[in-house]
């Protein structure tokens, strides 16, 4: 009895479960061993990959204007998860050595003085 109700209730909400999932992008130009999308706002993203054991590289995506802004990072960093809250983007990641948490304003990252 308890499989059954189990079951229902699975089927019941599958339609439910994929409605939290993320928006899936081909990108078959891009070549890369680990890439993590974040939607920022609007057309707005945050792009971290990684291609073999070359340095990692976060992107700021703009699909409205459509603009591009690139960054490597050093060989020895390589982010496991960010997020963004609100204007900031918190990561965590390694080193090489040992684990770091960073975070940072995107709006000033955009506008340096």
């Amino acid at each position: 009895m308890k499989e059954k109700l189990l079951f229902s209730i699975l089927l019941l909400s599958g339609p439910f479960l994929s409605f939290g999932q993320s928006i899936l992008w081909e990108m078959p130009s891009t070549a890369a061993d680990t890439t993590i999308v974040r939607h920022w706002r609007g057309d707005e993203y945050f792009v971290y990959t990684v291609a073999g054991s070359g340095p990692a590289t976060v992107s700021y995506h703009d699909n409205a204007a459509p603009s591009t802004v690139s960054m490597s990072l050093p060989s020895n960093i390589r982010v496991r998860d960010f997020r963004i809250a609100h204007d900031s983007v918190f990561a965590g990641g390694t080193d090489g050595v040992s684990g770091f948490l960073a975070c940072f304003d995107i709006k000033i990252a955009k506008n340096p003085k």
